[in-house]
């Protein structure tokens, strides 16, 4: 009965380490959440659309984040495929997200084939790549495929499966999730996004840490 009892606990971690999520958006059943109450998101026709609400200023930015944590103890890779398809903002992934303050961020413009990175902390933005252009983008309101991988120790940054930068971050230890983030602007902005992936690979990484568990239920 010990023995059992055993195997079935190695089982049961075993499957909850090695946890990945896909999201092709066929159905709203994957705990997607706004955390800005001036953008609106629904499904349609295999994809997550997201759309900016008109403020005084202009149109607000946004996250839409997944409401499951990420263990950012071991070895993962974070892609998102969308298209822009309205509006000249700022759009892409966010990841090590406590709440709209305080995340990472990386980010393209399609219009101009640039790209950035951000640590936002408090809601003060710290670049960690400044805006810079990249062959790599595809331009005027085309498909773009965003990937952020952390193996052992180290941060790389893809755009279209090809690697346009890398470096080294520090991870909170608190549970943490991800998602996407859409720019604010001075015209309406809507953002399609095809599909959205996590996957872990090896063991647990020399930097960061998490669990694999629920995010925080409060953004």
């Amino acid at each position: 009965m010990k023995k059992l009892l055993l195997l079935f606990l190695l089982v049961g971690a075993q499957a909850l380490s090695s946890q990945s999520f896909y999201d092709d958006f066929s159905y709203n059943n994957n705990n997607w959440y706004t955390v800005s109450k001036t953008q609106e998101f629904f499904y349609s026709n295999g994809q997550l659309k997201i759309e900016q609400m008109r403020k005084k200023s202009g149109f607000s930015s946004g996250s839409l984040v997944n409401y499951n944590a990420i263990n950012q103890r071991r070895n993962f890779k974070i892609s998102c495929e969308m298209r822009l398809t309205k509006g000249v903002t700022g759009n892409g992934i966010v990841w090590n997200f406590k709440d709209g303050r305080n995340n990472y961020r990386f980010l393209i413009t399609d219009r101009d084939g640039k790209y950035a990175i951000y640590k936002i902390e408090n809601g003060s933005p710290t670049a960690i790549k400044k805006w810079g252009y990249s062959d790599a983008i595809n331009k005027k309101f085309a498909t773009n495929k965003l990937s952020v991988e952390h193996r052992n120790g180290q941060t790389f940054f893809y755009i279209n499966d090809s690697l346009v930068f890398d470096t080294y971050l520090d991870y909170d230890s608190n549970q943490r999730t991800y998602g996407v983030f859409l720019g604010e602007g001075s015209s309406f902005g809507k953002l399609n996004v095809d599909s959205f992936r996590l996957e872990y690979s090896g063991g647990n990484s020399n930097n960061g840490n998490g669990e694999q568990d629920r995010a925080p239920s409060k953004y």
